[in-house]
């Protein structure tokens, strides 16, 4: 399942939300099946019992590694009061997984998006005519029925 990047290809199909015990426990059974020896909980802070849960979930799957919980101070973001700025959640994750690697959120940002110089170029051109404008950019799509605006409000809220 690991090539020589240590990058896992495929995924589990599963249906978030489950109650049904018997959908729990083919759940489990695949990821002791799959066996991992390290999970990365990347998710957004649902309070602390609800963490909790998971950790003894995955614990009882046969993973004794969990990085990433969002627990006591991990569960928040920070607050700066000297520039009045809540911390990016970016910057709240990587601190969640600082036990895999320690990285800068600064340097994320300066990283760009590594375009080409011919990509610049075109990016330019085509943004040319709205210079001193200002640009927000939408995502409408979705995986999560509760996040679905429908077309129709996407429409009205980008004016066509």
């Amino acid at each position: 399942m690991l090539n020589g990047s240590g990058l896992v290809h495929g995924y589990m199909s599963y249906t978030t939300g489950s109650r049904n015990p018997l959908a729990v426990l083919g759940l489990a059974l695949k990821i002791r099946r799959f066996r991992p020896d390290l999970l990365v909980y990347l998710t957004a802070p649902r309070g602390e019992n609800a963490v909790q849960r998971d950790a003894a979930f995955f614990r009882l799957c046969g993973i004794r590694r969990i990085v990433g919980l969002p627990v006591g101070d991990l569960a928040a973001n920070w607050f700066d009061p000297s520039t009045g700025l809540w911390e990016r959640e970016s910057a709240r994750l990587l601190r969640c997984i600082a036990a895999l690697a320690s990285a800068d959120p600064a340097d994320l940002l300066d990283a760009g998006l590594r375009l080409s110089d011919a990509e610049t170029a075109k990016a330019n051109q085509i943004l040319a005519p709205l210079a001193g404008c200002p640009i927000v950019a939408c995502g409408p799509g979705t995986k999560m029925q509760a996040k679905d605006w429908g077309k129709e409000n996407w429409r009205a809220l980008l004016g066509f």
